[in-house]
């Protein structure tokens, strides 16, 4: 497969007055296209600061950061941005859904910000059918999102990060404001886009969770200290249903 990530001794320290705090050390790894990794630590390990600079929220302090070959810190904001619409789904915890709009209408807003493919309407209106129709879906397009259940909110979400047809899916603790049932709804769909070849790059701090995925990269006081193949991965399909 590609290489599409290629990180070599990324950095990022945030400085507060006279107090530089050092999240990420020398962290190096390579995500190839269609996997799908995981990223576990405990709370302050730096796994959402690797998070945030390989998805281009957030631009490292030092080391090196190769996107499909190209390094990205030698990117102006205009570029990043392309990137950030064009190549990156989001799918967060709190689900950041607005709950007076539909479930249309935010699966939708990527769309409305897509100032680079100039996709016609006919062609946005089908990607947000069948963005809805792949998380199940389509039967609840009208309806308010705040009226919706924790795991129908996270599956617009994932509809939503659906929409501009990214390379990567980042889904930062998915699972985390859920109930079992309904994580593992949002981990058989997660597996079923990896299935269908995208790439999945998940941060969680539930074990279970991360047996959904291929590989772990573990994380302690900002340096991955362990990359680690799943063995006896879970797959969410044959799972029976929790009640």
């Amino acid at each position: 497969m590609p290489t599409l990530i290629d990180c070599s001794d990324l950095k990022k320290t945030f400085i507060t007055g006279e107090t530089e705090t050092h999240a990420l050390k020398n962290a190096t790894c390579t995500i190839n296209q269609g996997e799908f990794v995981a990223i576990m630590g405990p709370s302050g390990s730096g796994k959402s600061t690797l998070m945030h600079l390989l998805s281009f929220l957030e631009k490292p302090s030092g080391g090196t950061y190769l996107f499909e070959g190209e390094d990205i810190t030698t990117f102006d904001e205009e570029r990043i941005s392309e990137l950030r619409n064009q190549s990156i789904g989001f799918v967060f915890q709190a689900f950041n859904l607005l709950p007076r709009l539909s479930v249309w209408d935010n699966a939708e807003l990527p769309l409305l910000y897509d100032f680079y493919t100039k996709l016609s309407r006919s062609n946005k209106k089908k990607r947000v059918t069948d963005a809805l129709k792949s998380v199940g879906l389509s039967h609840r397009e009208e309806y308010q999102t705040q009226y919706l259940s924790g795991g129908e909110k996270q599956r617009v979400a994932i509809a939503r990060a659906l929409v501009n047809d990214p390379k990567i899916i980042f889904a930062d603790e998915p699972t985390g404001n859920l109930d079992s049932k309904s994580g593992l709804d949002v981990m058989r769909i997660l597996q079923k886009l990896h299935e269908d070849g995208r790439t999945i790059i998940m941060v969680t701090h539930e074990n279970a969770t991360a047996q959904h995925a291929e590989r772990i990269l573990r994380l302690k006081d900002g340096i991955i200290i362990k990359d680690e193949k799943v063995e006896n991965r879970l797959i969410a399909k044959d799972i029976k249903e929790l009640k």
